[in-house]
């Protein structure tokens, strides 16, 4: 009896250490599982993060991708409206009295961001206007060219008055005294200005015998 009651203690205490053995592996295979299913989480999250920044770059891309193109068509019809355009805009320039040079838009348009310089004899006048509408004008002063014209008009008639006055004159032989002299004023316009299209236009002319005023 104590032989058999030996070997069932011993047969006991072994299947008590296995048990404890299986149960050891058991636990370590778990946590092995466990790290496993921590690691293939944590990839997901990742993937999943990627896939969002992935998606948030698409829809840049795409809004974009849509200004590009509004751009596109905006460049597009201004392009367009520039090869068709048809704006009517010519100047006429003339004195209007001495030192006072007029700018009139002719044109049935309106001419935009107009910058003139204008030159007479050495003085030189810059105006600029954001527009100036067809049948519109602007005045430009111009102070040197009216302080010589009033020298000229003084000195004019001073010799018609002694042309008039002298009788030692023979009128047969010496004509009455004529303005020429005084018409060889250099006069140069600039007119830069864009049509309603876009259209850069000038307008550039020079007059080497040019007048101040009149003098009747």
């Amino acid at each position: 009896m104590d032989t058999i009651a030996l070997l069932i203690s011993a047969l006991s205490l072994g299947v008590a250490f296995a048990a404890v053995i299986f149960a050891v592996c058991s636990s370590r295979s778990s946590d092995k599982l466990a790290q496993k299913a921590i690691e293939k989480a944590n990839t997901a999250n990742q993937l999943s993060t990627d896939a969002n920044i992935i998606a948030e770059d698409s829809k840049r891309i795409a809004i974009d991708s849509r200004e590009i193109g509004k751009e596109a068509l905006t460049v597009a019809q201004r392009a367009d409206l520039r090869q068709s355009d048809t704006s009517n805009i010519h100047w006429e320039c003339d004195w209007e009295e001495p030192g006072i040079y007029v700018i009139t838009n002719r044109g049935d348009d309106e001419a935009r961001d107009v910058r003139i310089i204008l030159t007479v004899d050495e003085e030189k006048i810059r105006s600029d206007h954001k527009t100036i509408p067809g049948g519109s004008n602007v005045k430009i002063e111009c102070p040197q060219a009216r302080a010589t014209y009033l020298r000229e008009i003084r000195a004019h008639r001073a010799k018609i008055r002694d042309y008039q006055t002298n009788p030692l004159r023979n009128r047969m032989y010496i004509s009455e005294p004529t303005t020429f002299e005084y018409q060889l004023h250099s006069i140069h316009e600039r007119i830069d200005w864009s049509t309603q299209a876009g259209n850069a236009r000038v307008h550039d002319e020079s007059y080497p015998m040019g007048y101040l005023g009149d003098f009747d």
